[in-house]
């Protein structure tokens, strides 16, 4: 049984309370950017040994390349089950139930089935490789904030905005419209962060994959006050959101790479 077709048995909770409403965005999440972010940083912090093993499974590619793949694949209807692991909507005050969530999937369900297939030794190459891929992206997905938002605006997709004058919306501000304004490419972005302590490293991955929803959770509740919608936006909110940008791929990267460390 391929991974495609085991993907689509996980999904069998008896409620549904999460929305699996897919965002309208035509934004790839975090945009290839910041997805390459996430996968350079978490090389960075991984043993040689693990690189070695990510390598091998990956035919070479790196962690950087292969973190995009899971927004390449939607163009093609036969991937389309995969789209709802992309995000969780939610209301902004629950906590993430699993026993409640939605029945199309979600990001947590999408990063859990990831790791049981990476693990799993009966699992093919391929499969594997497949679930690696999907995972780096997942791992980043979950950390920008407006992936875990509200169903009824699809994550800040229906809150209209202009950036610098241009159309937009909330969702797509936080996937690629902040990111894209520095003007940098992924592996400058990932050389100018900030160096972090071995005690911070572990402190950092010995969180748990809910508790990063939480923390998401908590900064898209700040972002909806702090963005009205038809806002137009401009130098002061990148200003103002920066440091929160850098510390969201950061830790998606450091985190990636103690799951990924784990695994190989």
């Amino acid at each position: 049984m391929n991974l495609f077709t085991r993907a689509a048995l996980v999904f069998l909770y008896p409620i549904t309370v999460f929305s699996a409403s897919i965002p309208t965005s035509t934004a790839d999440d975090w945009g290839q950017t910041g997805h390459r972010v996430v996968g350079a940083v978490a090389t960075q912090y991984l043993s040689k040994k693990a690189q070695r093993n990510i390598a091998e499974l990956l035919d070479g590619q790196s962690l950087a390349w292969v973190s995009t793949y899971a927004d390449e694949i939607k163009s093609d209807k036969r991937f389309k089950d995969y789209d709802p692991w992309h995000y969780i909507n939610m209301p902004l005050s629950a906590d993430y139930d699993p026993a409640a969530a939605s029945v199309q999937g979600d990001l947590v369900q999408g990063i859990n089935k990831c790791i049981s297939d990476i693990k799993d030794p009966k699992v093919s190459s391929s499969d594997r490789q497949f679930a690696l891929k999907m995972l780096v992206h997942l791992i980043g997905d979950l950390h920008q904030p407006l992936h875990v938002g509200r169903a009824e605006d699809k994550g800040g997709n229906d809150i209209k905005l202009k950036w610098f004058g241009r159309n937009s919306n909330l969702h797509r501000v936080w996937d690629s419209d902040v990111i894209d304004y520095f003007d940098l490419s992924y592996s400058e972005w990932t050389q100018d962060f900030p160096r972090v302590t071995k005690a911070q490293v572990r402190q950092w991955q010995s969180t748990s994959v809910l508790d990063w929803v939480e923390e998401s959770q908590a900064i898209a509740a700040k972002l909806y006050e702090q963005t009205p919608a038809e806002a137009n936006l401009y130098y002061e909110y990148t200003y103002e959101h920066k440091a929160v940008l850098r510390q969201r791929l950061l830790l998606a990267g450091v985190r990636l790479a103690g799951i990924l460390e784990d695994l190989f």
